[in-house]
């Protein structure tokens, strides 16, 4: 015969299970720690990311300015406005952060839909609020991003595309 008795089994188990809250009911007492919230850090990775989108938009619409800024002044040089090169940039930056934007919430929604068919308790869900908040962000970073591309281009003067 294997093992013990029950009666040896719980004259074992009794002094550990006692103590136990799982078994006496008791909350467990939280040993004190130094770890943040998770609003803090919920709010940092906020931050992070939106440093991280920002840097990576400005960087591209402003190459993109760089490597087209003899045609910008080219244009400037034909009559083209202020107004209207500033339109123009403002145009790609909107069209790409909304290209962006749509991009990331539907490979978001493919990456929920997916992780529900191979695991049914996968808990993530995509709200209004946060597409709104993900919209807000994405605006705020296509406009920051292209006001440098904006600035380079009202400060670049036509006789200096063309002198060489």
């Amino acid at each position: 015969r294997f093992g013990r008795s029950a009666s040896e089994s719980s004259a074992i188990i009794a002094p550990v299970a006692s103590r136990s809250p799982a078994v006496t009911g008791r909350p467990f007492r939280e040993a004190p720690t130094t770890i943040v919230s998770s609003r803090w850090r919920r709010s940092a990775r906020l931050v992070i990311s939106f440093m991280i989108g920002l840097s990576i938009s400005g960087q591209t619409f402003y190459s993109f300015v760089i490597e087209n800024i003899e045609k910008f002044g080219a244009l400037k040089a034909i009559g083209a406005k202020s107004h209207e090169l500033v339109a123009m940039i403002l145009f790609q930056a909107s069209l790409v952060a909304l290209l962006g934007f749509g991009a990331g919430i539907g490979l978001c929604s493919v990456t929920i839909w997916l992780a529900r068919a191979y695991m049914p308790d996968y808990a993530a869900m995509v709200t209004f609020l946060n597409i709104g908040l993900a919209f807000v962000m994405v605006v705020i970073i296509a406009a920051i991003s292209s006001y440098f591309g904006v600035r380079k281009v009202l400060l670049i003067e036509p006789f200096d595309i063309f002198r060489g």
